[in-house]
């Protein structure tokens, strides 16, 4: 009998870690998405510098919007203590466009 809560305590314990292990990798996988996401917005950041236009995309804004998500990303996987985060990080109050003045 407690050779059988012993198996099934492992066996609970090894489903757990495996999703936990998963979900890690799912995460680093995000964290690669943002990386790469960051440079194609510094080209475009480039390509677009001289906006002549009324309302330009603020660019800027959202690779600091990417920097505040990726690191909150990273110390989430730095966490050495279960903890429950209830609410996203919060948003920069920067608008992700610019207008220009007349």
């Amino acid at each position: 009998m407690k050779f059988f809560k012993l198996l099934t305590l492992l066996f609970v314990l090894s489903i757990v870690t495996s999703v936990e292990a998963n979900e890690q990798s799912d995460i680093y996988q995000i964290l690669q998405d943002i990386n790469y996401t960051k440079e194609v917005i510094k080209k475009l950041k480039t390509t677009h510098k001289n906006c002549k236009d009324k309302v330009c995309f603020n660019y800027d804004a959202l690779l600091k919007q990417l920097y505040v998500t990726e690191l909150g990303i990273k110390e989430y996987l730095n966490l050495n203590v279960n903890s429950i985060h209830i609410k996203p990080p919060k948003p920069l109050a920067e608008k992700l466009y610019k207008v220009r003045k007349n």
